[in-house]
């Protein structure tokens, strides 16, 4: 553990976000992709296991770009399973989905995507949220926070259903550390924790953005002073990205000009021409950018093929410093927020609009990802303690944390924390999105 990272520390850093830094913040606007997740723990769904895996068939060596088959739908779970990595594919078969549908017993309906999940967290954190909400069924609005605002009528409102809208439904397979598949005569067995997503949303997949929204963008620049930016990710090169990417980046510099701070949040992204085009022409309208390990080595293919296998085989000084350096410089944002498993690091640009790093920040992110994952959820913001049994401080690091802390390479300054871990998480899902949101906003 690194000097000072005592549970204390990062009960302080909570303190410090709640009454320091959220009575500063005006409101915050999340944006675009808020869907249902269908939570299915893979350990308790044996007929649906048993369904999937019962034929022998030859998977793809590769991970598919998307979901066309129950092959591809098997590839994608047992990669995701045998790396112990978070995954999303999009399902583009009506086949598959009606398998998932038939065939998964018991799926527990929650909130789904960055703009559900952290709006929730938010909104019950006492902040003004608005939502951009692309399709507001009845289960969609019955799993939001009713404090939400939507804009409907050039107005902000109350979040309501609206009855010809349908469920937008995105299939979350939960494993924990140990969970293991038998199929052809193999064993796989989960190395950590995870989940591999699997979504069948046809709205979302093209970014849509509501008509209400981008005509009433003045509105809501006007009563918020942050946005939280996410989506593009589910968008693939067989519908008319570039007008998506366009329209959205529209509408980003349009609340940037209002003086709002932009935050994007990366997220798996198969599609190569898609990747591309978030590194060129997305990340670079972002004031702060968040991402994990396989996103970071992802988007970094893009650029420097190398760097990006050196990152995937491991985490180390060099790699990952050579990697922020290099996303900060082709995106020329202000801020990277980098998590994986036990380490969180941010590096910033010296003398843009975070001067320096904040170590407490970074506490703070893991403190709420810690409540989280332990209970599945965050909504006694002030009560939860981190006095818990499965719950710890995770050492592996402390030697590139030691080297990252303070480190600088001219133009950019770095920081790095030991994050606490839990033992056996009740859920994974949304995690790197409120690692992402409490840091972001804890830089005020």
């Amino acid at each position: 553990m690194t000097e000072n990272m005592s549970m204390e520390y990062f009960e302080r850093s909570k303190e410090y976000f709640l009454n320091d830094v959220l009575p500063k913040i005006k409101g915050v606007f999340l944006g675009f992709n808020t869907n249902i997740d269908a939570l299915v723990y893979l350990d308790i769904e044996h007929e649906f296991l048993r369904s999937l895996f019962k034929e022998c068939s030859k998977t793809e060596s590769k991970l598919p770009e998307a979901i066309r088959s129950l092959n591809d739908l098997r590839s994608g779970l047992l990669e995701s399973i045998s790396n112990g990595k978070a995954l999303e594919l999009i399902i583009e078969s009506e086949d598959v989905q009606r398998f998932i549908m038939n065939n998964v017993k018991a799926p527990e309906y929650r909130v789904g995507g960055p703009p559900g999940i952290v709006g929730n967290i938010l909104a019950r954190m006492g902040l003004d949220i608005i939502v951009h909400v692309p399709s507001r069924s009845k289960r969609q609005v019955e799993v939001l926070e009713k404090e939400i605002k939507i804009i409907e009528n050039g107005k902000i409102l109350p979040i309501r259903a609206r009855e010809q809208d349908k469920d937008l439904i995105h299939w979350i397979f939960e494993y924990n550390k140990g969970f293991s598949i038998k199929y052809c005569g193999k064993t796989i067995t989960a190395p950590r924790e995870n989940r591999f997503i699997a979504s069948f949303d046809d709205l979302n997949t093209r970014l849509y953005i509501e008509k209400e929204y981008i005509e009433n963008i003045n509105i809501i620049g006007e009563n918020i002073s942050h946005a939280i930016i996410s989506g593009h990710h589910l968008l693939t090169s067989k519908v008319d990205y570039k007008k998506a990417i366009e329209r959205s980046n529209d509408f980003i510099n349009g609340l940037k000009d209002l003086g709002v701070k932009i935050h994007i949040e990366a997220a798996y992204t198969q599609d190569k021409v898609i990747r591309d085009i978030i590194v060129k022409e997305v990340f670079c309208h972002a004031n702060s950018i968040g991402l994990n390990e396989v996103e970071l080595a992802l988007f970094i293919s893009t650029l420097d093929k190398e760097l990006s296998r050196a990152l995937t085989t491991e985490i180390s000084f060099e790699t990952l410093v050579d990697a922020l350096e290099l996303m900060m410089e082709k995106t020329g944002t202000d801020r990277i927020q980098f998590h994986t498993y036990g380490l969180y690091v941010e590096v910033v640009r010296r003398g843009g609009l975070y001067e320096k790093p904040c170590k407490k920040c970074l506490a703070a992110s893991s403190y709420f990802a810690t409540i989280k994952a332990l209970y599945g959820d965050i909504k006694d913001i002030k009560t939860p303690s981190l006095i818990h049994s499965r719950v710890k401080v995770y050492t592996r690091y402390k030697d590139l944390i030691k080297k990252l802390s303070g480190f600088s390479t001219g133009e950019l300054i770095f920081e790095a924390i030991p994050t606490i871990i839990v033992e056996d998480p009740k859920s994974t899902v949304g995690l790197g999105d409120t690692i992402s949101a409490i840091g972001f906003l804890c830089r005020g």
